[in-house]
């Protein structure tokens, strides 16, 4: 169920249309064989806008970028693992800052 937390996925045909740019953009870039979980960013990305301010939704999920390829490029862990690690980092961020007094 979705909620202000944990927004639903996105549907046909926006999710269509979502891959279709990622799979054009992957091709592009050469990086074809990344797995891109577009609904886990989406969400991570949804958090951020409404934890934060709307615009640190793009701002986020650059970061949780960058940080997973200077993870994977170093040796430090694999795609799979740093992107899960970065998105918790971000996760338990978020969380503090929801619960902190405004």
């Amino acid at each position: 169920m979705a909620d202000a937390d944990h927004p639903a996925p996105a549907q046909p045909p926006v999710h269509e249309a979502i891959e279709q740019w990622v799979t054009e953009l992957t091709h592009h870039l050469e990086i074809e064989d990344t797995e891109v979980d577009i609904d886990e960013l989406l969400r991570i990305a949804g958090e951020a806008a409404h934890t934060v301010v709307r615009p640190a939704a793009p701002v986020t999920t650059f970061i949780l970028g960058y940080v997973t390829g200077l993870a994977e490029a170093s040796g430090q862990a694999d795609h799979h693992k740093a992107l899960k690690a970065a998105t918790q980092v971000t996760r338990n961020r978020l969380q503090q800052r929801s619960q902190a007094p405004k």
